[in-house]
Parts: structure tokens; C-alpha cells; sequence
């Protein structure tokens, strides 16, 4: 479990919905409590 200075930063799209989003959409299933350390690896 990754510290709390250790998380990724959050960005979020100034978006009105998420239609509005565009390109390919991608779906990752992680176990669980796992998440913040993909996002990490992802964002590298």
C-alpha cells in the first residue's frame, strides 16, 4: 500500500460529461487495494 505522499497526482478533465471524452477507452482489472500503484506505473 503506497503512502500518502506517495500517491499519483489526481487530474481530472474539465469535461462537462463523459460523452464528452474522446479516443479509445482501455479497462484494467487490478486486486484490490492495488489501484494506486497501477496509476503510478502508468503515469511513468
Amino acid at each position: 500500500m503506497l503512502k500518502v505522499s506517495e500517491n499519483p497526482p489526481i487530474i481530472w478533465p474539465q469535461v462537462e460529461s463523459i460523452r464528452d471524452f474522446s479516443g479509445q477507452w482501455w479497462v484494467v482489472h487490478t486486486r484490490s487495494r492495488n489501484e494506486k500503484a497501477l496509476a503510478h506505473d502508468l503515469m511513468s
